[in-house]
């Protein structure tokens, strides 16, 4: 038998014994299996792929932080999307809310960073260039 957990969210959202457990799976795993944390971006083609498989919603503030690659203060990118907030706690319209689609379905790009990064001691999002670029093209593409 086997049960498989998706748990979303920020992992200092759950309780200490569950952060716990995932913090001693996620290391012996990836010590295990010999995998190192995403030293690649994702391609053009693989952003495609994700946008098929992620929300709306998550699809909509990658655009918006393509358009600021450089840095968009997480208040600045609550207000452009009239989100409800940050974290989880504000509920699932929070911009952690909407972005969950994307960790559920980062593990099928082995190796690959996310397209987003957020530094949580300033607030900011910020994006590669190449990336930027490359979901900026997909977006141009699916308005024609």
């Amino acid at each position: 038998m086997k049960i498989t957990l998706i748990l979303e969210g920020n992992l200092e959202e759950f309780p200490h014994p569950i952060q716990e457990y995932v913090k001693s799976r996620v290391t012996n795993e990836k010590v295990q299996q010999g995998e190192e944390a995403g030293t690649a971006h994702l391609t053009e083609d693989e952003l495609e792929e994700l946008r098929r498989r992620i929300s709306k919603d998550a699809w909509t503030i990658l655009v918006e932080i393509a358009r600021r690659p450089d840095g968009y203060h997480a208040d600045e990118l609550i207000e452009a999307l009239k989100a409800k907030g940050m974290n989880l706690e504000h509920g699932p319209n929070s911009i952690a809310g909407r972005l969950s689609s994307i960790g559920r379905y980062m593990p099928r790009f082995p190796g690959k960073n996310p397209p987003t990064k957020r530094d949580d001691k300033t607030a900011y999002y910020s994006m590669d260039p190449q990336v930027a670029v490359a979901i900026l093209n997909i977006e141009n593409k699916e308005k024609r």
